[in-house]
């Protein structure tokens, strides 16, 4: 028989993890089985001969396309009010403006339909959509304020204070801004409670944009540093050195994979967020104030009054762009693609300009994520379901898979690391290495209590004299009764049919 014990199976433990992995294998089936209802493709430019894409001019491609495509490009005249910020809902299908000098602006754009305009009379920082088109936050001059879509104020956020940049993180329901003191808040939205305050010590910050793929928050700082935050670590999770100066802009694509950073030293440079590591770098005529990334990863890059837009150079080096424009006497303020569209937001010290970018939208998306043409009673419910699938601010993490794994034995990650270590310390110059075993620690040799017994065990108390002698008695009571025991024993035998014999009252 074997001495070693076997292990103990928990069956409840193995039926959970085989529903799971059931759970997995079916919804990967369900989207290979969706992939042939999506029949739209994405388009992109397509220049014949010695042409080439980044010379086709709007007016071009305005000439070219159908009227609802036409439709998309526009450009709003509003030099009283500017700079201006940008922002569009989920969906894509509603437009928010924010004039620096107090002009808010909310409309269906794709049917080129206003839904509220107001002014507040004070400075706007920054303007952010949440959930969906029924409301949105304005940074003012002091605090942050939350409107509906009638454009009545519904609440103020005390506790955002002096904020420069907003963002929402939609599945929990955060929303996050930095302000003049490097102070990174996030507030729920649902209860109206601060979840947590980072001092991110790094001076004024007005860079900031999320990760959609982890929810994290990537800020840049005026000396040169990209950090990312998530609301459960007091200290950054990353802390990376992108440029030798402050950072003007900078945007996470889709999956998580890729960033991309600009800063006053003139260059524009790509990132893996996977390693860490700076894939390429641009050289750019003049620092960038905006950047943003479509949905299939198209990049466009803002400085002065110009704008250049990249077809995916986190792939491979881009020895021209795929399309430029130019916004003669201003200077563009903030860019921002329109999802599941092909349009790109350009808001500059002017107004706003809507340009026709082929390719940058995706052509087929999910209804039950997003619905750019749902009804008054699809969003009501769509929120209802938002709400009950909530996520918690603790589940936001830079690392992603270990939501939804088991933890590890400690044991075995800690012996795991002492055979590492061994081998890395006992290795000869021949490259063998000496065979680890594993020290058992015996316990209690080295516990607290037994040092203190050794140092003790000479000392005389009226205690220890009195535990000795009580003791003592017990032993010479213990004694005494084996030694009658033995003598009974001895002189009448053990008989096993005793007890049957008739007793004497009989």
């Amino acid at each position: 028989m074997s001495s070693k014990k076997k292990e103990r199976v928990d069956r409840k433990l193995q039926a959970e993890l085989k529903k799971a992995g059931q759970k997995f294998e079916d919804r990967n089936l369900d989207l290979r089985r969706s992939e042939l209802l999506k029949t739209e493709e994405a388009g992109f430019l397509e220049a014949e001969g010695m042409e080439q894409t980044f010379k086709f001019t709007q007016e071009d491609i305005h000439s070219n396309v159908d009227i609802n495509a036409q439709a998309k490009r526009f450009d709003l005249n509003l030099p009283q009010f500017g700079p201006y910020r940008c922002d569009y809902t989920r969906n894509g299908r509603y437009m928010l403006l924010g004039g620096s000098r107090g002009h808010v602006f909310f409309a269906d754009w794709m049917d080129t339909k206003p839904v509220c305009e107001f002014h507040v009379n004070e400075t706007i920082r920054d303007v952010q959509t949440l959930h969906n088109d029924s409301f949105f936050a304005v940074a003012q001059r002091k605090h942050a304020y939350i409107y509906d879509r009638q454009g009545t104020e519904i609440h103020i956020l005390n506790k955002f204070l002096f904020i420069n940049r907003l963002e929402f993180l939609p599945y929990h329901f955060l929303l996050t801004g930095v302000c003049k003191k490097g102070l990174l808040r996030y507030l729920d939205v649902t209860t109206g409670q601060l979840v947590q305050e980072h001092r991110t010590k790094g001076g004024p910050c007005d860079v900031m944009k999320q990760n959609p793929h982890n929810a994290t928050m990537c800020l840049g700082h005026g000396n040169g540093t990209v950090t990312i935050w998530t609301p459960n670590m007091p200290e950054p999770a990353v802390k990376m050195l992108c440029h030798q100066g402050p950072l003007r802009a900078l945007d996470v694509d889709l999956s998580g994979m890729h960033m991309a950073t600009t800063g006053v030293d003139g260059f524009l440079s790509l990132w893996d967020l996977r390693t860490y590591r700076r894939l390429d770098r641009y050289r750019v005529p003049r620092p960038a104030s905006a950047l943003a990334i479509s949905q299939r990863k198209l990049l466009s890059i803002a400085f002065e009054g110009n704008v250049q837009i990249w077809q995916d150079p986190f792939s491979e080096h881009r020895n021209a762009p795929y399309m430029t424009h130019a916004i003669r006497g201003s200077a563009v303020s903030d860019l921002a693609f329109a999802p599941f569209d092909d349009a790109l937001g350009v808001a500059h010290r002017n107004g706003f300009q809507s340009i026709i970018v082929p390719g940058s939208g995706e052509p087929n998306y999910d209804t039950f994520e997003q619905n750019p043409f749902s009804t008054t009673k699809q969003r009501r419910e769509a929120e209802v379901h938002q709400l009950l699938d909530k996520l918690p601010p603790e589940m936001i993490s830079v690392d992603t898979s270990v939501i939804g794994g088991i933890t590890p034995d400690a044991r075995k990650l800690q012996r795991e690391a002492q055979r590492v270590a061994w081998e890395a310390n006992n290795t000869t110059k021949k490259g063998k290495v000496k065979e680890w075993k594993p020290k058992r620690r015996v316990r209690g040799v080295k516990a607290a209590m037994q040092r203190y017994l050794r140092k003790h065990q000479n000392v005389i108390t009226e205690k220890k004299l009195e535990v000795q002698r009580t003791l003592k008695k017990r032993r010479a009571e213990r004694d005494r009764r084996v030694k009658l025991a033995k003598a009974r024993q001895t002189e009448e035998p053990y008989d096993p049919l005793a007890r049957f014999a008739p007793s004497e009252r009989e």
